[in-house]
């Protein structure tokens, strides 16, 4: 999906929200929500947002440490881009539905269901989203909370796991959804650094720190830097060097 049809989408997305907001039927609402939330859609549209990353990491396994040249390492970096880019409508897609439910739903079970869901797949809205829940569910609050802290060290682990799809979805996870939480960086940085030894855990979590938001790699600048300078003294990982060397250049324009 090239730039221009991303801005079509989104503003068709726009013109379909006005459409909804502006619906006085309230019987078409719920069902419009009920159709959404139901146990078949739901995992149908996490598969889906999963596609465009599927397709940006299908010519380098994000796992390997591999040798490229300067090119194709570009190229690749140009095309990671693209399909995050094309990720993050399609989450934007999925989530807006479940705000009315998280705020206005009787249930409070489906009002925390809906904050956990969004909480998982936009973290970067879901502080201030919550605090809007919070002030209408006060009952509810630690469960928010919870919902909003709980997900962030469970990602980063999945870094160094095992289990090659374990992660790449965490890697994906997080360059779509958490690119732009500041908090994450610390646990990012500190459990690499205790598992230096582990090629494909250090791989990906120096790509996941060039995908994320200036404004973050900013506030922890000197701590990624330290970690980037430790990187660049691996050897056998010459894919891995080259990135952080990059990443080290690029935070210094900051």
């Amino acid at each position: 999906m090239t730039t221009e049809q991303l801005t079509t989408e989104i503003d068709d997305l726009k013109k379909e929200l006005a459409k909804l907001k502006e619906t006085t039927d309230e019987d078409k609402k719920k069902d419009f929500w009920l159709k959404f939330f139901s146990s078949i859609f739901l995992p149908l549209a996490i598969t889906a947002s999963g596609y465009w990353f599927s397709q940006a990491i299908k010519k380098q396994d994000m796992e390997q440490s591999r040798d490229h040249d300067a090119v194709a390492n570009q190229q690749y970096q140009q095309q990671m881009q693209l399909s995050i880019q094309n990720q993050r409508l399609e989450t934007y897609k999925f989530v807006t539905p479940l705000l009315d439910i998280m705020v206005n739903n009787p249930d409070p079970q489906k009002r925390v269901y809906a904050a956990k869901v969004i909480t998982e797949v936009l973290p970067n809205d879901a502080p201030e989203l919550l605090k809007t829940a919070i002030t209408s569910d006060p009952a509810n609050t630690k469960k928010y909370q919870t919902a909003l802290d709980s997900t962030q060290g469970k990602l980063v682990a999945g870094l160094f796991s095992e289990n090659a799809s374990t992660r790449t979805n965490s890697a994906n996870d997080i360059m779509v959804n958490w690119y732009k939480t500041a908090s994450i960086v610390p646990q990012l940085v500190d459990y690499a650094l205790q598992n230096m030894n582990n090629a494909n855990g250090i791989f990906n979590t120096v790509v996941v720190l060039q995908n994320m938001h200036g404004s973050v790699l900013k506030v922890n600048k000197a701590k990624i830097q330290d970690f980037l300078q430790k990187v660049m003294k691996l050897d056998n990982m010459h894919n891995t060097v080259t990135n952080a060397k990059d990443l080290y250049k690029a935070l210094n324009t900051l």
